[in-house]
């Protein structure tokens, strides 16, 4: 008959937990350069258009649905520029 090996024999240890490595950029790209200002020309753009109460929220730097909605428009305003201009050539 086979025996069935248990857990219960086997130490159990706990496992280290490493951290990650952190990713150190030593240089900036062109295209991220690229990137980083159409990102701040679409928050410089909403953020004129935004209710004066807003605008206080998100300066407040509070995690409020405000800044999760803000942050939502600005990528989406961004990426529309980016593929404008990608698909414009």
């Amino acid at each position: 008959m086979i025996e069935k090996k248990s857990d219960s024999n086997k130490k159990t240890r706990a496992r280290r937990k490493r951290t990650p490595k952190k990713i150190q950029f030593t240089e900036i790209s062109e295209t991220q350069r690229e990137m980083a200002k159409i990102y701040s020309e679409s928050w410089d753009a909403l953020y004129c258009k935004l209710a004066p109460w807003k605008q206080k929220a998100l300066d407040n730097n509070n995690d409020s649905g405000v800044a999760k909605e803000f942050a939502h428009r600005v990528s989406k305003h961004a990426e529309k520029k980016i593929y404008d201009l990608l698909n414009a050539k």
